[in-house]
């Protein structure tokens, strides 16, 4: 048996390891901020304008520490708990809030107390949904759906997917056109990316190593495609590209731990890298409370 087994590996073109991309956003600069709110991080400044209150979106931009170092891929990844945080209450967008990931993410916002709309094509399929969420019909590929649904949010949540290769780079397009259509209230892109561009113990992408499955190579390409569109976005649209473990990625039980790298995967005790949807959730909610990814992508696992 393949060593790519279900579920579906979800795809996305690395970046060099040790070189996450990192760009800085006019107001913030080396060390400190002007007029924002430094929140230090393992490699950069992340400076908050805004959003400490009702009514009033968070603008987020990096500046790079004195020390001049853009950071690395993590030797041993911090390990995160999701009930550690320092948060207001976002507005949230789940887009293809019926899959697998997206209910997830859904219940795990709301559980925080968030302010969050549930979006699918088809909204009959939103059932169960938390208290408080908002059911909405939405498409993240087209440009006015995604444009209505965005005003006043502070993050868009895209875990979408299906068997249109197109449906990855089209959502990024639709997105990235609204939120810069809005200026700099506009709110940040989660994407849910895949995990066949992490590098393996050999520095090579997964979808490149032998053995990789046929079935699965259109999907991982479009998601490569998809993270090169976001790495190619000028400043006046902030994103995250979250990619999950490039095999063992299943529903499972929510234990709110999880350790992050870049490039490669976040791998356990006996080289494999795990995660489950639940923790997938924490680990994408951790992000929007407390940005560590601003306009890069980023792998989390046990």
């Amino acid at each position: 048996m393949s060593r790519f087994n279900s579920p579906p590996v979800h795809g996305s073109r690395a970046r060099p390891v040790g070189r996450p991309e990192r760009r800085r956003r006019s107001g913030a600069v080396h060390g400190r901020c002007s007029g924002g709110q430094p929140v230090r991080t393992q490699a950069a400044v992340i400076c908050r304008f805004g959003g400490s209150r009702p009514g009033v979106v968070p603008v987020w931009r990096v500046g790079f520490p004195d020390s001049g170092g853009r950071g690395s891929a993590v030797a041993s990844p911090p390990i995160h708990q999701g009930n550690e945080r320092d948060h207001t209450m976002s507005r949230i967008v789940v887009f293809g809030a019926a899959g697998r990931a997206g209910s997830r993410v859904v219940a795990e916002a709301a559980a925080r107390g968030h302010q969050v709309t549930a979006v699918a094509r088809n909204p009959d399929r939103l059932t169960g949904l938390p208290d408080g969420v908002r059911p909405a019909a939405g498409d993240a590929t087209d440009r006015e759906s995604v444009a209505r649904l965005a005003e006043g949010a502070d993050a868009l949540v895209l875990t979408v997917g299906g068997p249109d290769p197109d449906l990855y780079t089209d959502a990024v397009a639709a997105t990235s056109a609204a939120v810069r259509a809005l200026g700099p209230a506009g709110p940040r892109i989660l994407h849910m990316g895949g995990g066949a561009s992490l590098l393996d113990d050999q520095g090579v992408p997964f979808f490149d190593a032998p053995g990789f499955p046929e079935a699965f190579k259109a999907q991982a390409a479009a998601q490569i495609r998809a993270l090169d569109a976001y790495r190619a976005l000028d400043d006046s649209v902030t994103w995250t590209y979250l990619s999950p473990p490039p095999v063992h990625f299943a529903p499972g039980e929510r234990t709110g731990h999880y350790r992050t790298a870049l490039d490669r995967p976040v791998v356990g005790d006996d080289g494999q890298a795990r995660l489950s949807y639940e923790d997938f959730a924490v680990a994408l909610v951790d992000e929007i409370e407390n940005p560590r990814h601003l306009n890069q992508r980023f792998t989390a696992g046990y």
